[in-house]
């Protein structure tokens, strides 16, 4: 057993007696974390959960990088809560292990939900060996649900928890949960480097998984027969998480080294992977992969630092770092980066980002299609500002062109690829497609054509006078599946309106797909997305936040300096 981990800080500072503790948990535990006792436990269809990389790892990067020296003084964490803190990093996976039928998008609760179980069975050995009291494991537990995001949940998730802002006291005194969430959830997204690549049988296997979907993919989207597809769907779907996977595991041979430089959190890149892959004509890939990464943790470090590090001041005398960088690449890629860190922290800070308790779901892998898109708009200029009446609620401060973005022909089918990624993973029986406005069923449309699937669209109720009684008159009552298409959202009153309109059951509506979801800035009137639709909508862009007014209040509404009057009849989309 590797006991590497007794030479960092974060163990040595425990008390004695904790670490007798610890020592007799990771000695039981640990060779369950290397193998796991299901037989379909995930920990290796994506990269190593063990104790022997993917911990010990956790536990180097919080000693070396992101705890101060004050951390271990008088005013920093105490001996309970490093202990905590351990524990959590030792079990925060535990689910993908010993959990039958484990989920991966649901891992971090249900790790939480084993330590619970295992606290209350007097015949284990957690329960024998943790010498934790009720309190101290409710503190454990919400530590380890929040190191990740719950996708589809119907409330807060992760840092967002309102279980994290809750006093866990004990008789060692509070235990700051919203402090060690954020020191896990920090270490976790830091355990990008080869040293957790582990044995290379793993990513042979991936790797060859990884081409027989692409070959599965190839073939369906050439396939007309709906027999075959539907068995090609079967297949990608089983091949799909591997797939999926070697792409991350390719990620890590790209960073050899996570270290810290005074307050900045350093990326080191290897430089013979890059040196190789430059010579082969790959400088692109090289670049892209190293800024998504870069990016990714940029983003993660930076939401927490303003969702849990500062909320109190002590914190910040705790936590040793405040950037991040990357080092080892060209100056000018370089600068690049930083102008890009300078961004995200910018919004961050301004409350561009989704800190409202309820949001939507960016879908998987969007992120090269989201930045795609953003250039695009900034580019030609299509976030254009003025005053814009929305509906009978709101009034907005800019309005984005979306008939334009969506004229572009790369943007139209990378959303379209990305929209029938997701819904594969959905049953497709007896479900009807419907558009909202011209973008969304021109969406629909295609996506009914190439998956074989019923489609529809509807007049949004604001725009019934201008079209035929016809088209108005439709009604959806008896529909079961429903996914609904559309170009933005922002409260989805739009939705709302339509399910009136048209007599759609809530209940039937599976998913809600959209291009641009709009946070609504921190000061606004506006309300946040309805919760109903939390675990239903799904984005591609969330880059443009909206400044709404309550148009009742708005004192621009009826003079010259409106600008919308009808033009949301010219413009389409912009639904909110």
């Amino acid at each position: 057993m590797d006991d590497s981990y007794k030479s960092f800080e974060c163990y040595t500072h425990m008390s004695d007696n904790d670490k007798g503790c610890f020592n007799k948990l990771v000695e039981y535990y640990s060779p369950f974390l290397g193998n796991g006792k299901t037989e379909n436990a995930t920990s290796t269809r994506f990269t190593l959960h063990d104790f022997e990389h993917h911990c010990v790892d956790l536990f180097k990067y919080i000693s070396e990088v992101i705890l101060s020296k004050a951390a271990y003084g008088e005013n920093g964490l105490s001996k309970r809560e490093l202990y905590i803190l351990n524990l959590s990093v030792l079990f925060h996976d535990v689910s993908l292990h010993l959990v039958d039928d484990c989920e991966r998008d649901k891992h971090a609760q249900q790790s939480a939900e084993w330590l619970r179980k295992e606290h209350r069975d007097t015949r284990t050995a957690f329960a024998d060996y943790c010498g934790l009291t009720e309190p101290e494991v409710d503190a454990l537990c919400v530590i380890i649900s929040a190191h990740s995001d719950e996708k589809n949940a119907d409330g807060p998730t992760g840092i967002y928890n309102p279980e994290l802002e809750e006093r866990y006291p004990t008789r060692y005194g509070d235990i700051r949960v919203q402090l060690l969430a954020g020191i896990l959830r920090l270490a976790d997204e830091l355990d990008i480097t080869t040293l957790r690549v582990g044995d290379q049988r793993f990513e042979t296997e991936l790797k060859e998984k990884a081409e027989e979907y692409a070959k599965a993919r190839s073939k369906y989207q050439t396939t007309t027969d709906f027999d075959i597809k539907k068995s090609i769907e079967n297949e990608m779907e089983r091949l799909k998480s591997k797939a999926e996977s070697y792409k991350h595991w390719e990620k890590l041979h790209y960073f050899e080294e996570i270290s810290r430089d005074n307050t900045c959190i350093v990326l080191k890149v290897r430089k013979r992977k890059i040196k190789d892959e430059t010579a082969r004509g790959n400088e692109g890939t090289v670049e892209k992969i190293v800024r998504e990464v870069f990016l990714k943790v940029s983003k993660e470090f930076l939401i927490i630092q303003k969702v849990l590090f500062k909320p109190k001041s002590e914190h910040r005398t705790i936590i040793a770092v405040d950037k991040v960088e990357v080092s080892g690449v060209e100056e000018q890629f370089q600068k690049r980066l930083e102008k890009e860190y300078q961004r995200i922290r910018n919004e961050i800070e301004n409350g561009v980002e989704k800190f409202e308790k309820s949001r939507a779901n960016q879908l998987t892998g969007a992120g090269e299609i989201e930045k795609l898109i953003s250039d695009f708009v900034d580019t030609r200029k299509l976030l254009l500002p003025g005053h814009f009446i929305m509906n009978s609620r709101y009034c907005a401060a800019d309005w984005i062109d979306t008939p334009r973005v969506m004229e572009n022909v790369d943007i139209y089918r990378a959303c379209l690829d990305l929209y029938i990624e997701s819904m594969k993973k959905m049953s497709l029986i007896d479900t009807l497609l419907i558009g909202l406005d011209l973008q969304g069923a021109l969406i629909a449309s295609a996506i009914g054509f190439m998956l074989g699937v019923p489609f529809t669209y509807i007049i949004p109720v604001h725009k019934k006078k201008e079209n035929s009684e016809r088209d108005s008159r439709l009604n959806f009552k008896e529909e079961k599946n429903i996914i609904l298409f559309t170009d933005v959202i922002v409260t989805a009153q739009s939705i709302d309106d339509a399910c009136e309109s048209y007599n759609i059951q809530q209940s039937s509506i599976k998913a809600i797909y959209t291009v641009f979801y709009r946070p609504i800035k921190k000061g606004t009137d506006g309300e946040c997305l309805s919760e109903k639709y939390t675990n239903k909508v799904f984005y591609i862009n969330d880059k443009y936040a909206i400044n709404l007014l309550d148009r009742q209040k708005c004192k621009e509404r009826d003079t010259e300096n409106c600008l919308a009057c009808n033009k949301q009849i010219e413009l389409g989309g912009n639904r909110i």
